[in-house]
């Protein structure tokens, strides 16, 4: 799960590299035209990718397999520039999706 305001075709582009049987889900602050375009674009080609909008966060949130890292940008600027992720060590990923939703 990717917690993020900020994605474009790049955040789709990374996802599709995950396994056949790995599930992604991103939650954003909401989707313009071209992004809904993209999403729907990328679903016909690769595992779906499932969007929920949320309001509710501001940070920048990836979440694997229960193990929570906040990213200090966007997932689609990694590697852009200097960019630092912190593994979460006090907060499960339960409780950071009850806050996100």
């Amino acid at each position: 799960m990717l917690v993020d305001n900020y994605i474009d075709e790049t955040t789709l582009t990374m996802l599709s590299n995950r396994g056949q049987n790995v599930s992604a889900t991103i939650y954003t602050h909401q989707l313009n035209h071209q992004q809904q375009l993209d999403i729907q674009r990328h679903n016909q080609q690769y595992p779906s990718i499932t969007i929920n909008t949320c309001q509710h966060n501001h940070d920048r949130f990836l979440i694997i397999d229960d193990v929570v890292y906040l990213f200090g940008a966007s997932l689609k600027d990694a590697g852009k520039k200097l960019f630092a992720y912190i593994r979460m060590q006090e907060t499960p990923a339960t409780e950071l999706l009850n806050m996100i939703r």
